[in-house]
């Protein structure tokens, strides 16, 4: 029926304003050194709930205020945030080289993929963000996993932070620092520019999310710069669901169907998912 927003901010810092929705100027009054900002809205209609609609948050009547925010100095703090100076841990590079047995030095690309399979098949979700005890413990997050074994045996990656394309365009600074919202991450090997996530226990080498592909990215690296996220995918192996079959009529009419049905990329990868949590003996059911 009503809803309202006061605040009350001083008068020499100049505020950061995003309004979404059908959200009137605010009514304003001067408290000395400070200022009163009153937004209020009368009868909003509420959000009904429907099959794929947007979210709320795209269309319900908001305010938000803020200050002192933006996309440069929030990369600054990234890079800082990201720089990773623990010491090495002779037992995860004796685990790094035991997994990268027998591959060339020199193909980056197979070593950075063995150890990408070693992280997927071994490490369970868990909240441990230490690298070293994730690896050692087997689980956490794989991306931290991932990092410190191939730093073990110097294989360098770069984090890098992606806008989302399905992000809905900024109203100011605070949504403009909120679109870069995804981190993937980067390596330079003997094949070329290698952009992978390592999440997901079913997702293939390589594999970037559709909404980040083809995406901006700021390497969080100093200097942050600017590049674009590339899938190792082919054009045929995007997200999606895949139908073969064949059909043999007989003479007499009769006729013997198969029908093939392939989940690919985040379908996929969803749906082994789900089978991984059924038991053996019901996955024909």
């Amino acid at each position: 029926w009503r809803s309202e927003f006061v605040t009350i901010t001083p008068k020499d810092q100049p505020l950061e304003i995003e309004v979404r929705g059908s959200v009137p100027a605010p009514a304003t009054k001067d408290k000395g050194t400070f200022i009163e900002r009153r937004w209020r809205v009368e009868e909003s209609p509420p959000a009904l709930e429907e099959p794929d609609s947007p979210p709320p948050t795209e269309f319900l009547p908001s305010v938000r205020i803020g200050w002192g925010i933006s996309l440069d100095d929030t990369l600054r703090e990234l890079v800082d945030a990201a720089s990773d100076e623990t010491p090495k841990d002779p037992r995860l590079l004796a685990r790094a080289n035991e997994i990268t047995k027998g591959i060339d030095p020199k193909d980056t690309d197979a070593r950075i993929k063995a150890i990408y399979r070693w992280v997927i098949e071994n490490v369970a979700d868990g909240r441990d963000n230490d690298g070293r005890r994730v690896v050692m413990g087997k689980s956490g997050s794989r991306q931290s996993g991932f990092e410190h074994l191939l730093r073990e045996i110097g294989v360098g990656l770069e984090p890098a932070l992606v806008k989302n394309k399905l992000a809905m365009p900024p109203l100011g600074k605070m949504s403009e620092v909120e679109n870069w919202d995804s981190l993937v991450l980067r390596a330079e090997t003997n094949h070329g520019v290698r952009w992978l996530t390592v999440r997901d226990k079913f997702a293939p080498y390589g594999y970037v999310p559709a909404e980040l592909r083809g995406q901006p990215a700021f390497r969080l690296i100093p200097g942050t710069p600017k590049d674009t996220v590339l899938s190792a995918l082919s054009p045929g192996d995007g997200d999606g669901i895949r139908f073969e079959g064949r059909a043999d009529v007989r003479p007499d009419g009769n006729a013997s169907v198969e029908l093939v049905q392939s989940f690919v990329g985040k379908l996929g990868i969803s749906l082994r998912g789900i089978l991984d949590r059924v038991a053996e003996a019901q996955r024909d059911d």
